[in-house]
Order: structure tokens, then sequence, then C-alpha cells
């Protein structure tokens, strides 16, 4: 170990919003800190800090990803981490919280949200909350923010509509929209409101409606649509068996009663997905108004 090192380990999508499902991998992000005076581990040859930290994460990671007889714990996705591929493996404190707030694109303020340190020495738990808290409340120009979340949310749904068809996840007002929505509403007013910081949409919705930020009407719509949405989702993902399910067979449980559901109520299932997907599309236009 590296004397008066600490290591801090940070979940970021479903993990982070304690939303996981049959299908969810592991978006993690590894942040350590040692002493200014630390030159090296101990042991019979030791590594810089940089590298001892590196070496522990890819240990970690490769015990949960290893495939075995019973097949393996978990994917881990790593692309949140400073810098995405091209970072290190395990950043240090200093290069996490300067990264987060002077170089981080707006897409990963965004996954910033639902951030959660689900384990920390020392003082890093601290520290990574106050970082994450300040990053997420800064001043932002909404209207550039919009633009931002817009472009990227037109970039996901070209590259997988053709895809995709009636994917409850990238169609138009789907579970992504809902989510854009809520993180869009964080950003532009987590400085005035810090309360808004919640790490799952259907909070973030109750929240903003208690706050006043939105109608409490369309704040108790988007609280029981973005339910609605992980509610199909985790059905569809029990019905696939695999825990894969792939876009057109999520369009078929959907589209079609050959689950030995009744016509009726797959018409009936039909008809507020559809209802789902035109309430949040209408509110994502409302909340994140084009520039032009």
């Amino acid at each position: 170990s590296v004397e008066g090192g600490q290591l801090a380990i940070i979940a970021c999508g479903k993990l982070g919003s304690c939303e996981m499902t049959l299908a969810s991998d592991l978006d993690l992000i590894f942040v350590y800190d040692h002493p200014a005076e630390s030159q090296g581990s101990q042991g019979e040859k030791p590594l810089s800090p940089t590298h001892y930290f590196a070496r522990l994460c890819r240990r970690f990671l490769n015990g949960v990803t290893a495939p075995t007889a019973e097949g393996k714990l978990f994917d881990v996705d790593m692309r949140l981490r400073p810098s995405g591929k091209s970072g290190p493996i395990a950043c240090s404190l200093e290069r996490f919280v300067g990264y987060q707030r002077n170089d981080a694109w707006t897409w990963e303020h965004q996954a910033l949200t639902r951030a959660r340190v689900i384990y920390a020495e020392g003082h890093l738990q601290a520290c990574l909350d106050d970082a994450i808290r300040e990053v997420l409340c800064k001043e932002r120009d909404r209207v550039k923010l919009a633009a931002d979340i817009r472009s990227m949310r037109e970039r996901i749904r070209s590259e997988f509509d053709s895809r995709s068809g009636n994917s409850i996840k990238h169609r138009r007002g789907g579970i992504l929209d809902a989510e854009f929505i809520a993180q869009y509403l964080q950003l532009a007013h987590a400085a005035q409101h810090p309360d808004i910081l919640m790490r799952d949409a259907h909070s973030v919705f109750v929240k903003a409606g208690e706050l006043g930020i939105i109608d409490p009407d369309d704040a108790r719509s988007l609280a029981e649509d973005a339910v609605f949405w992980r509610n199909i989702q985790g059905q569809l993902l029990l019905a696939t068996g695999d825990g894969q399910p792939e876009p057109e067979l999520e369009s078929m449980l959907i589209d079609n009663s050959n689950a030995g559901q009744s016509s009726l109520l797959s018409d009936s299932l039909k008809d507020s997905v559809a209802d789902t997907a035109e309430r949040v599309a209408a509110q994502f236009d409302q909340l994140l108004p084009r520039a032009f």
C-alpha cells in the first residue's frame, strides 16, 4: 500500500441513482489521494502512487468482470472518468476536481448529477461530496445549457434511431428524454435551489414541483411518467430472460400480444406508452427551448 494513500469509488448511471436493472452495467470512477511526501508503495518492488492505484483498480475490475462458470458479476463502463477512454484508470483527487471545474463537457456534468460515492477511505468522502456539489451548483447560461443538452440528445438519437424502432429508452419522449429534462432542471437551477440535486428523475421532478421551479401539475405528471418508464423497462428486461433486450424485442413486447396477454391489455399498454411519450416530448420541448 501507499503510506497515507486513500481510494474512493464513485458510482454514476443506474448504480449512482439506485435504479439498477438486470441489464445495467456499473459506471465507475476511481479517485485516489496521498500525501505529497509519499514517493511509492511499500514492498520489495515499490510502485509510484499513480501506478499503484492504477494496478489496484485494474485488479478490482478484473475480479468484477472475470468470466466464471456462473457468468460474470457485472460489465463495467469507465468512460465517465476524466478524459474518458484516454484518461488513466484511476485519477488523483486534484485531477478529478480540476477536470470537473475547468474541462468537463456539459454531458459529463449531466452524468455527475447521478454521482454517488459508494466507497471512500479517510477524507475522500467529504472532499468528493463537496467538489461534486460545488460543480453542480455553479451558475450556468440556461440558453447554452439547453442547447448543449439538445445537441447531445440529437447525437444519441441519430446514432440509435435507425435501429431502435420504438425502443422505450431512445424514442422521442422516452426514458432518455425524461432523464435529460431532470438533468437540465438540476444544472439550470441548483445554484439557486441546491435541494434540486436528487439522483433519480422521479425525485427531481417531485422536488422541482415543491420548489416552484416548474408547474406543480407538470411536475406531478413528469414524476408519474418517470416511474411508468422505469417500471415498463423493468418488465421488459424480466420478459426477455437474459437481461439484454434488443430494441426490436422491446417493440414486439409493446406492439403485440404474443406473451400470453389479451389484446385489450396490449392495446391499453400501447396507448399508455404513446401517451407517456407524447407528454414527455412536449415537456422536453417546453423546458429546453431552442435558441431560435
